[in-house]
């Protein structure tokens, strides 16, 4: 078993993906007869759908109307990525460096199954992730950290063994919360905003599984 973890979020850490996210939820939006900016929704930034359907809507929006809402929006999105699809810079020389250093790799996402198969899938890394939390295994989205202290259960790796990459400001705040180490990626904030965080990067470059342990070592 691996002393130490590495936890992604996915939209705007494994790619820089959010400006597709953003399109399909004003496509939705207009759709619905509603309107949402690129404001509003960067501001929900590591929320769940059933949280944003809820505010486009102005009503509570139960679990399976957001789930069927949402993956309406979800298709939106896959089909105007899927031709754009690609990692982060670094991002797939890094998650190899860290499997072959052994260190144990989670995804804790507040997206659907489905988005998060269509992206490891898509940047051929599934194979590396012994985790992966989506939106239908937590009751509440970040910032309460629920996602990543059941991802850290089910890695087998105690939080403060882990390190979490967030880009945006409810995800470092979750990741704090569940007593774990973070690294802020810029890609959605700016640095001032994700000020939280125990590090900042704008991608994986020059990232090894070295880095990881450097950085999780000082809690020993």
């Amino acid at each position: 078993m691996s002393k130490y973890a590495v936890i992604f979020d996915m939209d705007g850490v494994l790619a820089d993906n959010n400006p597709w996210h953003i399109r399909a939820w004003m496509e939705f939006a207009a759709k619905h007869g509603r309107k949402i900016t690129p404001a509003d929704v960067t501001s929900r930034f590591g929320c769940t759908n059933q949280d944003y359907i809820s505010f486009l809507f102005e009503r509570a929006v139960g679990k399976e109307e957001a789930e069927q809402l949402g993956e309406e929006k979800e298709k939106l999105y896959r089909e105007l990525y899927k031709k754009e699809m690609k990692p982060l810079a670094g991002l797939v020389s890094f998650i190899e460096s860290c499997h072959a250093s052994g260190i144990r790799i989670g995804l804790g996402t507040s997206a659907p199954a489905s988005n998060a198969w269509f992206v490891l899938d898509g940047f051929h890394i599934r194979k590396y992730f012994s985790v992966v939390i989506d939106a239908s295994q937590i009751s509440k989205g970040k910032p309460d950290p629920e996602i990543y202290l059941l991802a850290s259960a089910k890695l087998g790796v105690p939080a403060e063994k882990c390190l979490v990459f967030e880009d945006s400001a409810f995800g470092v705040e979750a990741g704090k919360r569940a007593g774990m180490k973070v690294a802020g990626v810029l890609t959605s904030h700016k640095p001032e905003e994700l000020k939280k965080a125990d590090l900042l990067v704008h991608d994986f470059t020059g990232m090894t599984g070295e880095t990881v342990i450097e950085m999780l070592k000082v809690n020993e």
